[in-house]
């Protein structure tokens, strides 16, 4: 299996992209976070990071500055196919964020909505 991770700025998601990233959330979608992302008249950092498995879309990763903060503080979500967990995906995407923006565990705040999410955060930030 040749799983590939490609990154990608916000703004430059092709719709396709950006259709295939919504579907894999079967609670709702992630279309509002991607025009935050992407509006022309805010400037904040942010990155995609989109996990392929033979062209097909298995997972996505995103990292967005956020304004509220008065330290830069950055935002980071994350959503793996259920097939393809605990292979490292989500790790691997995690840490290209954190090395992309030259940032440490504490100036990234993590998005966890259930106790296997917590866990997954939980054990990532102690390596």
């Amino acid at each position: 299996m040749s799983i590939r991770i490609t990154s990608k700025e916000a703004k430059r998601l092709t719709f396709e992209e950006e259709k295939a990233c919504s579907k894999l959330i079967s609670t709702g979608s992630i279309f509002n976070l991607y025009c935050d992302c992407c509006s022309p008249d805010k400037k904040i950092r942010n990155r995609v990071f989109i996990a392929k498995d033979r062209g097909r879309i298995i997972g996505w990763s995103i990292i967005k500055e956020r304004a509220k903060y008065k330290i830069t503080k950055f935002e980071f979500m994350i959503y793996i196919r259920l097939k393809y967990r605990r292979r490292g995906i989500g790790t691997k995407m995690y840490k290209r964020s954190k090395k992309l923006f030259k940032l440490k565990d504490s100036d990234i705040l993590v998005y966890t909505t259930d106790k296997a999410n917590k866990e997954f955060f939980k054990r990532l930030r102690k390596l």
